[in-house]
């Protein structure tokens, strides 16, 4: 009998622990699903808080479920941080465009319509929603850009009526 009592006791105690360990999973897998909402609500998301989330989720054992609703929060995660690549490129290119403006050669007209066009632009990634994420330089340099363009523009306009009335 005595016999019996420890081999039901191992198994009972077996099993506690085999419940302790899901409980244990489940708690890590609930907090990476906090971190990744943290993460989703957070305006300056990095790449390096999204790995480290996986790293954490890596080591997770994880019911279907939870399992899941990561995927889902991940793929949003993902989702920022294409949007934050996307918007970067953009302004960069558009930097780049800008300060070709004036040695592009074409009609002061067509150049005005483009100078005021990157100012649209400017106003657009200003307000996109991970201009957050953004390196710091990069909206002040396309501010400056936008104003030396537009007085280098200015510039000849105003050198011309002052030639012509000298005539």
């Amino acid at each position: 009998m005595l016999k019996t009592d420890k081999r039901v006791a191992k198994l009972m105690q077996g099993r506690l622990d085999a419940i302790r360990y899901q409980q244990a999973e489940q708690r890590k897998a609930q907090a990476c699903l906090e971190l990744a909402a943290r993460l989703l609500d957070d305006e300056k998301l990095t790449p390096n808080q999204v790995a480290e989330l996986d790293r954490q989720w890596t080591i997770t054992t994880a019911p279907a479920q939870l399992a899941a609703q990561f995927a889902s929060s991940r793929a949003a995660l993902a989702g920022r941080l294409q949007g934050q690549v996307q918007l970067q490129r953009q302004v960069i290119d558009a930097l780049a465009a800008l300060r070709q403006l004036p040695t592009a050669g074409g009609s002061t007209q067509a150049a005005q319509q483009a100078l005021q066009e990157h100012g649209a632009a400017y106003q657009r990634f200003s307000t996109a929603p991970e201009h957050g994420a953004l390196p710091k330089h990069l909206l002040s340099d396309f501010a400056a850009a936008l104003a030396q363009v537009g007085a280098a523009l200015a510039a000849p306009l105003a050198v011309a009526p002052a030639a012509t009335s000298l005539a």
